[in-house]
C-alpha cells in the first residue's frame, strides 16, 4: 500500500459562510491514483477545520478510512509542511544533503542545494530534519482508498471550519430632515491561517441552530486587513433564512477582510423622534420603513451632510429585519433637550386605596418646537386616573405613552396620577 500522494490539486472551491463564525467548504480536488489500495495525503487545509465534519467523495474509488492529523511534528514522516524551508536530508548511507525543499514528489524529495537541484529518492532517505517544531504546523488528512483504475480522479472534499464569518454594515446619509440614502455592505472576514483561492461564495443570514457546543480553536492574532470591493450578491429566501449568492469567484486571503456591496436605496422617507424613559436624557431616534430588501443584523452608521462632507452623527445595532418592517435607530441623547422627573404626592385617599402624582418637566433649548414621546412603565395593579396637559396615546397594562409638545426655548410639565391599593 503506497503512502505518498502524487497529486491533490484544488480544481474548484465553494464557501457557504454564516454569520456565527462558521463556513462550509466544498473543494473539488484532482488526485492521481494507482489501481488498488493506497493512502492519499491531503494537505493545504485550515488549522481551524472541524475534523468531525470531513467528508471525501470519489466517484470511481472507495474511501476506506479517513485519518485527521491536527498538527504535524514528525519531519521524517511528514515533509509537506517544510516546502519552501531549509531542510537537512540524512540518507541511509549517512550522507547529508542540505538545501531548500522545493517539492515532495511521489518518489522522493526535490531540494535546491548549493550545487543545483537534487532529487533524493524516497528509498534512500533515512530522515528529514526541518525547521524547529515550534514553528508553524499544519493539519493533514490521510485517506485510505481503493481505486478501480489508475489515472486522474476527481473528488469532492467537504468540511466545516471556524474562523470565517460575515456581517452586514450600513451607511445612512441624512441629506434632508425627512429623507435618507441607505447603503448596505457585507464584511467577509477570514481569521484563519489559510487562503481560499478563487472560491465561489454564498452567505447565509439568520441564526442556524447547531447541536452541541462549538468546536474551540486557538485564537489567531489579527493582522493587516485587506479590503476589496466585489459585485453585489443576489438575495433569495432560503429555508427560514436568507441566502446571498456572490457573483464570480474571489480569493479570500488569510487574515483578511472583503467588502461586498449589498444594495443602495436613495430617498427613504423617515421621521425623527425624541423619547424619554428615565433620568434626565432624551433619546434621539430615526424611524423609517425598511426598503424592499431585507436587512441582516448589523451596525448602521448615520452621517449628515455638511458643506459637501459627511459627518458621523451616530451608530445603532439592528437585528435581522424583514423587508417592509419598521426600523428604529436610537442614535444617542439629544443635546438641546432635557427632562426631570419627581414624585410630588403620595397619599391615602380611602381605606387601602392610595394615590401618587408624578411630574416630568421637559425643556427644549432648540429654536423650533418639538414633540417628545414619554414612556412610563407602571407596576402591576396601578391605574391612571388623571394626566395633564395630554392624555396617553397608548395605555397598556404596565406601560403608558404620552406625546408632549414643547415650545421653542420653552418647557412643558407633564403631570399624571396613579391609584393603587396597599
Amino acid at each position: 500500500m503506497g503512502l505518498w500522494l502524487s497529486l491533490a490539486l484544488v480544481a474548484g472551491m465553494h464557501l457557504t459562510v454564516y454569520e456565527s463564525d462558521l463556513a462550509v467548504v466544498e473543494e473539488s480536488r484532482v488526485f492521481s491514483l494507482n489501481s488498488g489500495v493506497q493512502t492519499l495525503r491531503i494537505a493545504d487545509l485550515p488549522n481551524t477545520l472541524d475534523p468531525h465534519t470531513v467528508s471525501l467523495s470519489l466517484p470511481h474509488a472507495q474511501v476506506l478510512a479517513l485519518t485527521y492529523h491536527r498538527g504535524l511534528t514528525d519531519p521524517q514522516r511528514w515533509a509537506d509542511q517544510f516546502v519552501g524551508h531549509q531542510v537537512t536530508a540524512v540518507l541511509k548511507d549517512n550522507e547529508v544533503v542540505q538545501g531548500k525543499l522545493l517539492q515532495v514528489a511521489p518518489n522522493g524529495l526535490v531540494l535546491q542545494t548549493d550545487r543545483g537541484v537534487s532529487v533524493i529518492p524516497r528509498e534512500h532517505l533515512l530522515r528529514l530534519e526541518g525547521p524547529s517544531p515550534a514553528g508553524p504546523q499544519v493539519p493533514l488528512l490521510e485517506a485510505t482508498v481503493r481505486a478501480d483504475r489508475a489515472g486522474t480522479h476527481h473528488g469532492l472534499l467537504t468540511y466545516h471550519t471556524a474562523g470565517i464569518s460575515w456581517q452586514a454594515r450600513y451607511r445612512a446619509i441624512l441629506n434632508r430632515s425627512d429623507r435618507l440614502d441607505l447603503q448596505g455592505f457585507v464584511w467577509l472576514s477570514n481569521r484563519t491561517d489559510h487562503t481560499f483561492e478563487d472560491a465561489s461564495l454564498a452567505l447565509v443570514s439568520g441564526q442556524v441552530r447547531r447541536v452541541g457546543p462549538p468546536v474551540e480553536f486557538g485564537a489567531l492574532a489579527p493582522e493587516a486587513r485587506g479590503v476589496k470591493a466585489l459585485g453585489a450578491p443576489a438575495e433569495m429566501p432560503f429555508a427560514e433564512y436568507h441566502l446571498y449568492t456572490v457573483p464570480g469567484t474571489h480569493t479570500l486571503p488569510a487574515q483578511a477582510d472583503l467588502q461586498i456591496p449589498l444594495w443602495t436605496v436613495q430617498g427613504v422617507p423617515l421621521r425623527q423622534e425624541y423619547r424619554y424613559t428615565r433620568g434626565e436624557q432624551i433619546t434621539w431616534t430615526l424611524v423609517f420603513r425598511v426598503p424592499d430588501k431585507p436587512m441582516p443584523a448589523g451596525i448602521v452608521q448615520v452621517y449628515q451632510e455638511h458643506q459637501e462632507h459627511a459627518v458621523l452623527v451616530g451608530e445603532a445595532r439592528i437585528p435581522h429585519t424583514p423587508a417592509g418592517d419598521t426600523l428604529r435607530l436610537d442614535l444617542g441623547n439629544a443635546f438641546d433637550l432635557k427632562a426631570r422627573e419627581a414624585l410630588v404626592e403620595d397619599q391615602r385617599v380611602g381605606g387601602s386605596l392610595w394615590q401618587s402624582t408624578w411630574q416630568i418637566t421637559l425643556w427644549n433649548f432648540k429654536s423650533e418646537p418639538c414633540t417628545v414621546r414619554v414612556i412610563r412603565d407602571v407596576p402591576r395593579g396601578y391605574e391612571l386616573v388623571a394626566s395633564h396637559p395630554v392624555p396617553p396615546v397608548r395605555k397598556r397594562a404596565r406601560q403608558l405613552e404620552f406625546r408632549v409638545e414643547i415650545p421653542a426655548h420653552g418647557k412643558t410639565v407633564l403631570t399624571y396620577t396613579l391609584q393603587y391599593r396597599r
